[in-house]
């Protein structure tokens, strides 16, 4: 069973920038229909945030006590690369596979270039955190996960029949450009004989796909995809990357660097 100390985190990175059409329409529906809530808050940001502009919409929602979390937060300015939906959500208020369906479906709908999922769990009195950013792409992938999304970038990188033959609890292809490759259920590991098991199993993976992918404390060099080009991202300026990161390109690392 689990305990009100676990958690879920779920992140998605795709190139629409989520202001035209229904995209912001169709995620926000998931969320309303996903997160569990015994007030009508997440209701009236819902009803807030469409009646914004398209262009201004921003999603932000917590519940009152701070254990549900959701962001969907759109490409506004000319340097953002994807725009990027959030969740944290005790896992015992979520159907686990609900929530692996909304990554799924929501990674193909979108055409979503990175997603993830991944159990939180209490340590010593304290539920870690876990967040990439736009920037966190273009370095490394995470090396903590239980569920992965792998969009076109990572498949023209790998290459689709690599991604097929990973030594994972479940390989799915998903329209197109999509995988969804994932470890096991969305359960925490109890015992450190469990957790040791679910380490080794996640080396096996990242191994198979490719180690110079995912950050490690001792690695200075790492592959990465390059992303095309959002489609309706602001036409005013240029998109500015840090100047130590070429994106498509491997790249050397404080190996120090979170």
């Amino acid at each position: 069973m689990n305990s009100p100390a676990d958690a879920v985190f779920v992140q998605l990175f795709t190139r629409d920038p989520l202001v035209h059409g229904t995209a912001m329409l169709q995620v926000l529906s998931r969320l309303n229909g996903l997160l569990p809530s015994d007030d009508t808050t997440l209701q009236r940001t819902v009803r807030a945030c469409l009646e914004q502009p398209a262009e201004h919409r921003e999603f932000l929602w917590s519940s009152a006590g701070g254990a549900l979390q959701a962001a969907v937060n759109p490409i506004f300015y000319p340097s953002d690369s994807h725009s990027v939906i959030s969740l944290e959500v005790p896992l015992h208020l979520v159907d686990a596979d609900e929530l692996v369906r909304f990554v799924r479906d929501m990674g193909e709908r979108l055409d979503a270039d990175f997603g993830y999922a991944t159990v939180l769990t209490e340590l010593g009195g304290v539920l870690p955190t876990m967040s990439l950013t736009q920037l966190d792409l273009r370095r490394w992938l995470p090396e903590e996960w239980h569920g992965l999304w792998l969009g076109g970038p990572y498949l023209d990188l790998i290459g689709a029949e690599r991604i097929r033959g990973a030594p994972a609890y479940t390989v799915e292809r998903h329209g197109p450009r999509g995988f969804w490759l994932q470890l096991g259920p969305l359960t925490p590991a109890r015992s450190s004989a469990e957790r040791q098991a679910e380490q080794d199993h996640r080396e096996q993976v990242r191994d198979h796909l490719g180690p110079d992918l995912f950050w490690r404390p001792d690695r200075r060099v790492y592959r990465t995809p390059t992303f095309a080009r959002p489609a309706g991202r602001p036409a005013e300026g240029t998109l500015t990357a840090h100047p130590a990161i070429r994106p498509g390109s491997t790249r050397t690392t404080d190996p120090g660097m979170p």
